[in-house]
């Protein structure tokens, strides 16, 4: 875990959707999650791009957490690296993997999920 571990103290919702969202779902996603983080709860994603990005976007000023799919220190997409260093400042990312750890290692020795 990265970041602000008192986050895991307050109630937290989750917020996933489609990586390749439309503009309209991008906004919705945004809007959904900064709503949710007013009323109080703290917006989980998975990092991915599209919705997951939306909504970690929307709920930053009021409590967002990242669940990574590889390794605390891997980030990917590579083009979220400046949403993961705003997660570790102002938000909090967890994984279950060990550090370097990438998806591609599982694909390499044919695991499936």
């Amino acid at each position: 875990m990265l970041g602000d571990p008192v986050l895991f103290k307050r109630e937290i919702i989750a917020v996933v959707g489609a990586r390749n969202a439309s503009a309209l779902g991008i906004k919705f996603a945004t809007r959904l999650a900064g709503d949710l983080g007013a009323a109080g709860l703290v917006v989980a994603s998975g990092l991915a791009r599209g919705i997951d990005h939306a909504a970690h976007n929307g709920a930053l000023n009021s409590g967002t957490v990242a669940a990574i799919a590889g390794g605390i220190d891997v980030v990917y997409p590579p083009e979220h690296q400046s949403l993961y260093e705003e997660l570790r400042r102002r938000g909090a990312l967890i994984s279950e993997c060990h550090w370097g750890w990438r998806r591609s290692h599982a694909i390499s020795r044919g695991a499936t999920g």
